[in-house]
Protein backbone atom coordinates (compact mmCIF):
# COMPACT_ATOMS: atom_id res chain seq x y z
CA UNK A 1 0.00 0.00 0.00
CA UNK A 2 2.91 2.49 0.39
CA UNK A 3 4.03 1.95 -3.20
CA UNK A 4 0.32 3.00 -4.24
CA UNK A 5 -0.23 5.94 -2.21
CA UNK A 6 0.99 8.16 -4.79
CA UNK A 7 -1.69 7.41 -7.22
CA UNK A 8 -3.96 8.41 -4.75
CA UNK A 9 -2.64 12.03 -5.13
CA UNK A 10 -2.47 12.40 -8.96
CA UNK A 11 -5.11 15.05 -8.91
CA UNK A 12 -2.42 17.15 -6.68
CA UNK A 13 -0.14 16.99 -10.19
CA UNK A 14 -2.66 18.88 -12.36
CA UNK A 15 -2.75 21.76 -11.12
CA UNK A 16 0.96 22.10 -11.00
CA UNK A 17 1.56 21.03 -14.30
CA UNK A 18 -0.53 23.44 -15.66
CA UNK A 19 0.83 25.82 -13.48
CA UNK A 20 4.13 25.93 -14.14
CA UNK A 21 5.26 25.90 -17.58
CA UNK A 22 7.91 26.02 -20.48
CA UNK A 23 6.31 27.70 -23.06
CA UNK A 24 9.58 27.39 -25.93
CA UNK A 25 9.91 23.19 -25.03
CA UNK A 26 5.51 22.88 -24.77
CA UNK A 27 2.97 22.40 -22.21
CA UNK A 28 3.50 19.20 -20.89
CA UNK A 29 6.78 18.04 -22.42
CA UNK A 30 8.96 18.69 -19.74
CA UNK A 31 7.41 16.97 -17.31
CA UNK A 32 7.24 14.05 -18.88
CA UNK A 33 10.81 14.19 -19.80
CA UNK A 34 11.58 15.72 -16.09
CA UNK A 35 9.61 12.69 -14.44
CA UNK A 36 11.31 10.12 -16.96
CA UNK A 37 14.31 11.42 -15.73
CA UNK A 38 13.96 11.01 -12.22
CA UNK A 39 12.37 7.67 -12.43
CA UNK A 40 15.93 6.86 -14.20
CA UNK A 41 17.33 8.69 -11.44
CA UNK A 42 15.61 6.68 -8.63
CA UNK A 43 16.56 3.51 -10.91
CA UNK A 44 19.85 4.17 -11.16
CA UNK A 45 20.64 4.88 -7.04
CA UNK A 46 18.78 1.55 -6.47
CA UNK A 47 21.52 -0.39 -8.68
CA UNK A 48 24.63 1.89 -7.52
CA UNK A 49 23.32 1.39 -3.59
CA UNK A 50 23.03 -1.78 -1.75
CA UNK A 51 19.46 -2.30 -1.01
CA UNK A 52 19.33 -5.56 -0.03
CA UNK A 53 20.11 -5.20 3.15
CA UNK A 54 17.98 -1.69 3.92
CA UNK A 55 14.23 -2.39 3.23
CA UNK A 56 13.11 0.56 4.52
CA UNK A 57 15.72 2.43 1.99
CA UNK A 58 14.27 0.49 -0.76
CA UNK A 59 10.96 0.80 0.13
CA UNK A 60 11.18 5.05 0.46
CA UNK A 61 13.45 4.32 -2.94
CA UNK A 62 10.24 2.75 -4.86
CA UNK A 63 7.89 5.08 -3.29
CA UNK A 64 10.15 8.01 -4.59
CA UNK A 65 10.02 6.02 -8.08
CA UNK A 66 6.12 5.62 -8.07
CA UNK A 67 5.47 9.57 -7.22
CA UNK A 68 7.67 10.23 -10.30
CA UNK A 69 5.64 7.72 -11.87
CA UNK A 70 2.30 9.00 -11.20
CA UNK A 71 3.92 11.95 -12.37
CA UNK A 72 4.50 11.30 -15.50
CA UNK A 73 1.24 9.58 -15.82
CA UNK A 74 -0.77 12.36 -15.80
CA UNK A 75 1.52 14.64 -18.06
CA UNK A 76 0.97 12.02 -20.54
CA UNK A 77 -2.82 12.06 -19.75
CA UNK A 78 -3.11 15.49 -20.52
CA UNK A 79 -0.89 15.68 -23.27
CA UNK A 80 -3.19 13.03 -25.11
CA UNK A 81 -5.94 15.26 -24.08
CA UNK A 82 -4.54 18.09 -25.21
CA UNK A 83 -3.56 16.28 -28.83
CA UNK A 84 -6.67 14.41 -29.55
CA UNK A 85 -9.45 15.49 -31.36
CA UNK A 86 -12.64 14.88 -29.36
CA UNK A 87 -14.56 12.17 -31.26
CA UNK A 88 -11.45 10.17 -30.23
CA UNK A 89 -11.23 10.60 -27.01
CA UNK A 90 -12.94 7.79 -24.79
Amino acid sequence: SFTTLPYSFKWVWGPIIDTLQIPRLGRRRPWIVFAQAMMALTVAAMIVLDVTTQIRLLAWMVFVHTVFNALQDVATDALAVEILPDNERG
